[in-house]
């Protein structure tokens, strides 16, 4: 991810020679990729993200970069330049955004073989920048040093920094480093994002993760969110912060470009109420529609056979699409039909491993 209008030509080789310049001559550019609060209609904070530059002065994407260093035993060094940079250029943020958290991303692959385990508090010192301030972003988990990695957090968390779990509900699986590190703050992969408003089983996760960080004190980042629709629906489930190219891509940081900013929080609060409003106006009609569809059927539960009784239900099916399957109940809880399944959903009724209950269950 670069600022806008800025391409990517293929660097040269990535040899050690050239990750020790990088590192000497400190050639890393810092750039910021706002996360907004729709909430609070603002700018809340914005991750660091560091760029390498190569002897033709092209940028290096930080994922080559970083294995290029850990490759030639590099990365302790280029990760504790990126984070200094990062914060340094972060100190000469505009007088009118002094509120703004920094996201800080740590290569927690490292932190066990870091003996310097404060120097991420030493360069805060540096620059005179409140531990409150910042959120260290913990990545790359499955392969983590677990242990070392709760020392790390215990200790800045005793500073005053917060913390911040990247990447849930990635290709593995994390949610125990919730229950494990506590974060203040956790960033929800942005391949469950994408598509999450037309992708059912997307939803549920995403939903599950919000419910949890709810139980948890947790607040929620949305990450790369690139269409309106994405923004909605995680927004409808009560993610609290929102990161992706849509709002903006990684900038410079400066008065106007995070002015620019303001339009878009306002399209997208305007286009949160009015979803909201259709939202509730939806499950309005629905309640009244399925309580209309019973009265008319009063008469047929009352005196049912099985096949008007097997009609009726399917009919039903047919007119709420939302409904994935329907029987009837008597008063004593026993089924008086067999379970009657939506066609027009994959539903759990072709697996071998489930038996819809059957008339008389």
């Amino acid at each position: 991810m670069l600022a806008n209008n800025t391409t990517i030509e293929q660097p040269m080789e990535l040899n050690k020679e050239l990750i020790e310049s990088i590192i000497a001559e400190e050639r890393i550019k810092i750039l910021f990729q706002p996360i907004v609060s729709t909430y609070q209609g603002k700018v809340a904070g914005v991750e660091a993200l560091a760029r390498g530059i190569d002897n033709e002065g092209q940028f290096i994407p930080p994922l080559r970069l970083f294995e290029a260093a850990a490759e030639a035993d590099l990365v302790i060094s280029l990760d504790r330049l990126c984070q200094r940079k990062a914060m340094e250029a972060f100190s000469m943020r505009p007088p009118k955004y002094q509120d703004l958290i920094l996201f800080l991303n740590v290569d927690n692959s490292v932190i066990h073989l870091d003996n310097n385990i404060l120097a991420i508090n030493d360069y805060a010192s540096d620059v005179h920048l409140s531990p409150d301030q910042v959120v260290l972003e913990i990545n790359e988990l499955a392969s983590a040093d677990i242990t070392a990695v709760q020392n790390f957090v215990q200790r800045y968390r005793n500073l005053g920094f917060m913390i911040s779990i990247d990447d849930i509900g990635a290709g593995y699986s994390n949610l125990d480093r919730i229950i494990l590190l506590e974060p203040d703050i956790i960033k929800i992969d942005r391949q469950l994002i994408k598509d999450v408003h037309s992708e059912y089983y997307k939803q549920q996760v995403v939903e599950m993760i919000i419910r949890l960080s709810e139980k948890t004190g947790s607040l929620v980042v949305a990450e790369g969110v690139e269409e309106l629709d994405e923004i909605m629906m995680v927004l409808q489930y009560g993610a609290q912060l929102l990161q992706g190219f849509y709002i903006s891509r990684p900038m410079d940081m400066t008065v106007t470009r995070l002015e620019d900013l303001d339009d878009v929080i306002a399209q997208i609060s305007e286009a949160q109420k009015n979803h909201l409003a259709n939202h509730l106006i939806g499950k309005c009609d629905f309640n009244v529609r399925l309580r209309d569809k019973f009265h008319r059927f009063n008469n047929q539960f009352k005196n049912y056979d099985d096949k008007l009784l097997a009609n009726t239900l399917e009919d039903l099916l047919i007119d709420f699409p939302e409904i994935e399957c329907a029987y009837v109940i008597n008063e004593e809880g026993h089924q008086m039909t067999n379970t009657v399944f939506n066609k027009s959903l994959p539903t759990l009724h072709a697996k071998s491993l489930f038996t819809p209950f059957k008339k008389g269950d």
